[in-house]
């Protein structure tokens, strides 16, 4: 199952970032990108933000298990311990649906 049209993406404060990562790593994926107040003061740039600017999206579009549990750890505010079964499987859907 694949997506039919591209879609339209808003993303508000970060996720204006993340909408611009998304869309510059699957542009195949999206028609219009609407952003949000995005964040533009270097100065309050989270190393996240430092790394999605710099092209690395594997902080938010993980493709190994191991980038995923990164993302996962960064994002959380608690410690999550994501059993493997759970983190492959996702991973092997996700690239499985890109490739559609």
């Amino acid at each position: 199952m694949g997506l039919t049209e591209p879609m339209c993406i808003i993303g508000a404060s970060m996720g204006g970032t993340v909408v611009s990562m998304f869309a510059i790593k699957y542009p195949e994926y999206v028609s219009m990108i609407c952003l949000l107040a995005p964040i533009g003061n270097e100065e309050c740039e989270t190393e996240l933000i430092k790394k999605l600017k710099s092209g690395d999206t594997t902080a938010l579009l993980p493709e190994t298990p191991e980038q995923m549990r990164h993302m996962i750890n960064t994002l959380a505010v608690k410690k999550v311990n994501m059993p493997g079964f759970f983190v492959n499987g996702f991973l092997d859907l996700r690239l499985r649906l890109l490739a559609e």
